[in-house]
C-alpha cells in the first residue's frame, strides 16, 4: 500500500472483515466483558430483590435463611408458654423463634417433620391439643405444605 492509499479518517477505512463497527472505539479488553456481565447480573438480582421474591422464601420457610425477629418486635426472643393452652379452634401466629417452627406429623419432637414455618406466619387450628415429648402441641393447618400437622403451642399465639 502506498502512502496515498492509506485512510486519512474514519470514513475512509476499509472493512476487510465485512463487519463494520458502530463506533470508532476499539473493542474492550477481554476481562472487561466479564466485568460488564457481572454488573448486568448484579442489576438483575437487585431487580428481583426489589420485586419481593426473597419475602416469598422467607415466609415459605424453605431455603437457608429464615426470618429473624426484629429488634422492634414486641415478642420475647425466648420461647414462653402460650397464654392460651385451651382447646379452642382459631388462628394462631408463629412467634418467639429465631428461625422457624416445625410442623410435625405426630405431636412429639421425634415425629416426621412436614414443614418449617417462619416467624409471623398464621396457622389455622381445629382446636385439638395433645401432650408429647414434654410439650403441649396444637393441631394446625399448614397453608404452604397444605397439610394438617402438629406445632408446639409455646411458639403459637392466638390472633383475633
Amino acid at each position: 500500500m502506498s502512502s496515498s492509499d492509506e485512510p486519512t479518517g474514519a470514513e475512509e477505512r476499509i472493512d476487510w472483515g465485512g463487519l463494520g463497527r458502530l463506533s470508532d472505539r476499539p473493542p474492550p479488553p477481554r476481562g472487561e466483558r466479564a466485568g460488564r456481565l457481572i454488573r448486568v447480573f448484579s442489576v438483575l438480582l437487585l431487580a428481583i430483590a426489589a420485586a419481593g421474591l426473597p419475602w416469598y422464601f422467607a415466609t415459605r420457610g424453605g431455603g437457608g435463611g429464615g426470618a429473624q425477629p426484629s429488634a422492634t418486635s414486641s415478642h420475647s426472643p425466648s420461647p414462653s408458654p402460650s397464654p392460651t393452652a385451651s382447646a379452642t379452634a382459631g388462628t394462631y401466629e408463629v412467634f418467639g423463634v429465631s428461625k422457624c417452627v416445625n410442623v410435625r406429623q405426630e405431636p412429639r419432637t421425634s415425629g416426621k417433620r412436614l414443614d418449617c414455618v417462619t416467624l409471623g406466619v398464621r396457622l389455622r387450628s381445629d382446636g385439638m391439643t395433645a401432650e408429647g415429648s414434654g410439650l403441649l402441641w396444637r393441631h394446625v393447618y399448614d397453608p404452604f405444605a397444605k397439610v394438617w400437622g402438629w406445632a408446639a403451642d409455646q411458639y403459637l399465639k392466638p390472633v383475633p
